[in-house]
């Protein structure tokens, strides 16, 4: 303690002395008061967490103050004073249980009052010891031994008396030292009761900040989970679409390759039947037209002998006229119609060649056009196949364009996949 503070506390107990002269410094204060004083923590170590690393955190602290008082030695008043103080007779035992029971219902004035109680105790302490020690120095301070009986009786009798005093003083400290140990357990107990309290009191605000922060931490690892579901639902469904997709291309591709080789056949099929048709029209057109050729060869001969034999006829009816105009006019005209007769003949046979040779032409320009046709199919069919060469290149090249989606969409779902796995070990953690 320092100075300023002894002082105040010298004034505070001696209210009715002075204080030590000022040069008798600090030993003054020291020889008549002693005091000491230590602060004890209350520390709770917080292990609800299983965390064993946590730092114990302090509730509260407990103050214990002792003080011991030396009043020097003492007079004939102090003695007498305090002999009437000690030799008090002791309370029934219905007060010693009051005073028990006003202790227990107001804890707060017996832990309000610990240093009037110490000091009290100290000051009986004091006297116990200054009757001692008045006992052991009153044979020498009495001066020299009187040879007369009457100082040495009123010497044993004083002496007997001190020892009488100091025996019931003795007892009374004995029951006061029983009444102390009665009343440090009763106040044992309440702070003990206190201190359960204050723990059930802490305990259950830990409890309740515990479950605040466990709720708080469920709300948040509830809002994962639901958020790490709704990703893993939409990489889900990002995967089916894409496996959708994928299935369909597939099938698509396989759709488009079957037509392509049935088209493709097709093609080959109606170009066979094509050049098959086409060599067999060409072959009946030639054969055709080598027939006209030969039946118009054989009309031209047969007009050419015709025409002779008409002019052979004209000869003969020059001839038979000159002969007939020698014969009588009767048989002329006889002659006559037997020569129409056969010149009409001759014009029917001459009619009908011609009809013959102008449907022979026909015949023949016939076969011309179907062969102009003949050729602006095969000329279609070219363009035709051509076109569908150029459409089939295009259907190749749509097919690696889907081929290369195709790559491109493996290492989009080898991404997602990736993804997704990262998800279900950030799953696995969090519910271990």
């Amino acid at each position: 303690m320092t100075q300023a503070e002894t002082e105040a506390h010298w004034l505070e107990v001696h209210t009715e002395s002075v204080l030590p002269d000022a040069q008798a410094g600090p030993e003054a204060f020291s020889h008549s008061y002693r005091s000491c004083s230590i602060s004890i923590p209350i520390v709770s170590a917080d292990n609800n967490n299983g965390s064993s690393r946590q730092q114990p955190r302090r509730m509260g602290s407990i103050r214990v103050s002792a003080y011991l008082e030396d009043i020097g030695p003492l007079t004939e008043k102090d003695v007498a004073a305090q002999r009437n103080v000690l030799f008090l007779p002791p309370p029934p035992l219905q007060e010693q249980e009051s005073n028990r029971e006003e202790l227990s219902t107001s804890p707060q004035l017996v832990v309000a009052s610990p240093v009037r109680e110490i000091r009290e105790r100290s000051n009986s302490t004091s006297a116990i010891r200054a009757a001692e020690e008045t006992k052991i120095s009153t044979v020498p301070t009495r001066g020299p031994v009187s040879t007369e009986n009457t100082q040495h009786n009123i010497q044993q009798d004083h002496n007997h008396e001190l020892e009488k005093e100091v025996i019931h003083f003795k007892e009374a400290m004995e029951r006061e030292r029983s009444t102390w140990k009665q009343e440090q357990h009763l106040q044992q107990l309440q702070w003990k009761r206190r201190f359960a309290e204050m723990e059930k009191a802490r305990m259950d605000e830990l409890e309740e900040e515990w479950a605040r922060r466990e709720e708080e931490r469920s709300n948040l690892l509830k809002s994962a989970q639901e958020e790490y579901q709704r990703l893993e639902q939409t990489l889900r469904k990002s995967l089916a679409d894409l496996e959708t997709r994928d299935r369909r291309l597939a099938i698509a591709e396989a759709a488009l390759h079957r037509e392509q080789e049935a088209k493709h056949d097709e093609n080959e099929s109606l170009q066979r039947h094509l050049k098959s048709e086409q060599h067999y029209t060409l072959s009946m057109a030639k054969k055709q037209t080598e027939a006209y050729e030969r039946r118009i060869a054989l009309l031209e001969t047969q007009l050419s002998d015709a025409e002779k034999r008409a002019k052979q006829v004209e000869a003969d009816f020059v001839e038979y006229r000159q002969q007939q105009r020698k014969l009588p006019e009767s048989r002329l005209r006889e002659e006559i119609a037997a020569l129409k007769g056969s010149v009409s003949e001759l014009e029917k046979q001459k009619l009908a060649k011609e009809r013959e040779c102008e449907i022979a032409e026909s015949n023949v320009q016939t076969m011309k056009a179907q062969l102009e046709q003949m050729a602006s199919l095969l000329t279609q069919e070219k363009k035709k196949h051509e076109a569908r060469v150029v459409d089939e290149l295009e259907k190749l090249r749509v097919k690696y364009i889907a081929r290369e989606e195709k790559y491109v969409l493996d290492g989009d779902r080898d991404e997602l996949r990736a993804i997704k796995k990262q998800l279900d070990d950030l799953k696995g953690f969090k519910l271990k």
